[in-house]
């Protein structure tokens, strides 16, 4: 349940964000989509199966009669887990871009924004910093500012709209199966959560909403606000440009990625989720038999 959590948190952190000002942003470089995928990416979850092969290859000369009946049942749960996989992957192509999409982004931010998240490392995690408390304040509210504005973004943004509506409805299918748990029965996305630090006017208390596209149009009323906080904070605080930009592709990553896990988590069959597990402790199984 740990990493569903986290993954919550990813696309649906709770924000607390004044009012200033709009002003323009730098245009934030996004990562190719998920659709862009090379033909025949290697899904993350590969790994079963492969490990599947290494040990019925490792151990295909052995005498061992207990050792011969676990090559047998391995090869057996191999292809049983091979022929789950496509008919998932075929019911729901998602399945198979998600599982294939996982660290693309932060293997691409690594290699193109490095500089950028050196710099946002260095920075906010300087401990002898003579204005600390004020530099750790700036993190939190631009950590959370930017998962607002990126949430918007990439929402907004034909590449990868489907990609975060798929997640968004994934933690809704979540909730709705887990009604006694409180952390997901409250989990909608909290839109309102900004409107104190960007001075966003209220009249009333907000309700939460579980439709993606009215979540949406929330966010768009908020969003100048935002982005005029973000500069806002920046300026006042004399925080050098790369380290912003080093903040934002952080959490690029971290938004694309906890998606592609999330909607893993919660969308991939129950039995298919089990004979992975089964094909794993096989293997370990095997490893004891015969190490």
């Amino acid at each position: 349940m740990t990493r569903l959590l986290l993954c919550l948190l990813v696309l649906a952190s709770a924000v607390s964000c004044r009012r200033s000002a709009p002003a323009a942003q730098p245009s934030l470089e996004l990562p190719p989509p998920p659709t862009a995928l090379a033909a025949g990416t290697v899904p993350q979850s590969a790994w079963y199966a492969r490990d599947a092969e290494q040990a019925l290859k490792q151990h295909a000369t052995s005498t061992n009669a207990a050792v011969k009946k676990l090559l047998g049942e391995i090869g057996a749960m191999k292809q049983k887990l091979t022929d789950a996989e496509a008919a998932a992957w075929q019911k729901d192509p998602m399945l198979l871009q998600c599982d294939q999409y996982i660290e693309q982004t932060h293997d691409w931010v690594m290699k193109n924004h490095a500089a950028e998240f050196g710099a946002q490392m260095a920075y906010f995690g300087a401990t002898n910093a003579p204005n600390l408390p004020q530099r750790q304040q700036a993190a939190s509210e631009l950590n959370d500012l930017t998962h607002f504005i990126l949430f918007k973004e990439l929402s907004d943004n034909s590449d990868f709209r489907k990609y975060m509506e798929a997640a968004f409805q994934a933690m809704s299918q979540l909730r709705q199966a887990h009604p006694e748990v409180p952390s997901l029965a409250n989990s909608y996305f909290p839109y309102w959560q900004c409107d104190r630090l960007i001075g966003y006017p209220q009249t009333a208390k907000p309700a939460p909403l579980a439709a993606f596209a009215d979540v949406l149009r929330e966010l768009e009323k908020r969003y100048p606000l935002c982005l005029a906080k973000v500069t806002q904070i920046q300026r006042e605080q004399n925080i050098p440009a790369p380290v912003i930009a080093g903040l934002k592709y952080g959490n690029l990553y971290r938004m694309l990625d906890g998606a592609a896990e999330f909607y893993l988590e919660v969308r991939t069959p129950p039995a298919l989720a089990q004979l992975r597990e089964d094909l794993r402790h096989k293997i370990i199984e095997l490893s004891h038999a015969e190490p």
